[in-house]
């Protein structure tokens, strides 16, 4: 049987599948459409990495008195969905991951078994005059796509 879309009465004419102009690089991989004529398509599309970035951050808290220590935290989480491997930045920030990693070294993770990663950072400074800062950690995680 041929791959071809055939035209019953009232069916899709070539003029308006020439105004379908997605072509097989628009399409994901292995998805199958049809456009420009009534030949079915296969997509070649393939997202295969995508880099996120991310940014901890909360205020300082304390009491405000010269000197003591105060605290901040905060935290990010991404979701993992349909990503085998991770690359992480380095940065001020633990990671844990819901499911089991495999790390693999140089701040690369296989995380096809996990749903989601999360980083986190917890501070304690000293006041410097009456003016707590902020905290933040930033980074970026490279996801490489199943």
């Amino acid at each position: 049987m041929a791959d071809t879309f055939m035209t019953p009465p009232g069916g899709l004419s070539n003029k308006k599948l020439a105004l379908a102009d997605a072509t097989v690089n628009d399409v994901f991989a292995g998805k199958k459409f049809y456009a420009e004529d009534k030949t079915l398509k296969t997509g070649t599309f393939s997202l295969n990495s995508v880099t996120v970035s991310f940014s901890c951050y909360s205020q300082g808290s304390g009491n405000g008195s010269n000197g003591e220590y105060y605290t901040g935290s905060g935290s990010a989480t991404i979701d993992l969905t349909d990503v085998k491997k991770i690359n992480v930045s380095t940065g001020n920030y633990s990671m844990s991951f819901t499911g089991t990693a495999v790390n693999l070294g140089s701040n690369n993770y296989d995380v096809s078994n996990c749903t989601q990663v999360s980083f986190s950072y917890y501070q304690r400074r000293y006041y410097q005059g009456n003016n707590p800062t902020t905290f933040s950690a930033n980074g970026s995680v490279v996801l490489y796509f199943k």
